[in-house]
């Protein structure tokens, strides 16, 4: 394995222990012996890759955002029709977050020493969504498939609605199941809530 091909693992290792021990005692308490052991690798290691307990911290929002748009970007293109493309990626969308939902709640409620980063990187990343949200927007109005609507503002209105949609089904479990909530989500954005 060539030596770029190790560091990446390496890295990757790191990363993947950091997560699991964030997720459980968040930024404050983590402790960066406990990552390293569980990466099994030595302390120096972890600071040989990442230089402060902080750096590691954002590396790992950075790493989950990235999975979350290739989870997005694949089911995307798998599909030719605007609609199903619509659809399958706000399913995506929900589904990364059910499955990691330690890390939504980094994302959720950060602590103080890393508040201001975070919301910063979330808020980048969603605004980054925004303009493929709206495309696929457009692709439905161009096809006649939605009526004509301000697709920006439209899209701002999507997102937000999922993310609250996820953010109630992880703080109250009792609520109903997600994939109940989905199917809502999505007859309220293709239907409307109008009898």
């Amino acid at each position: 394995m060539a030596e770029t091909e190790l560091q990446i693992k390496r890295q990757k290792e790191i990363i993947d222990a950091a997560s699991q021990i964030f997720s459980s005692v968040g930024f404050h308490r983590a402790d960066m012996n406990d990552i390293a052991k569980l990466a099994n690798i030595a302390k120096g290691t972890v600071y040989l890759y990442f230089p402060s307990k902080k750096k590691l911290f954002l590396a790992v929002i950075f790493d989950g955002l990235k999975n979350l748009a290739d989870n997005i970007e694949d089911v995307v293109n798998n599909s030719n029709d605007p609609i199903e493309e619509f659809k399958n990626s706000i399913v995506a969308y929900i589904n990364f977050f059910k499955e990691n939902q330690p890390y939504y709640r980094i994302l959720l409620h950060p602590e103080k020493e890393v508040k201001e980063d975070i919301e910063n990187t979330w808020h980048n990343y969603t605004l980054s969504k925004i303009p493929t949200i709206e495309d696929t927007l457009n692709k439905c109005v161009e096809h006649g498939l939605f009526k004509k609507i301000n697709t920006k503002s439209a899209a701002h209105m999507i997102l937000g609605m999922i993310d609250q949609t996820i953010g109630l089904w992880i703080s109250d479990k009792k609520n109903e199941s997600i994939e109940s909530m989905t199917e809502q989500v999505l007859e309220i954005i293709f239907k409307g809530i109008e009898q």
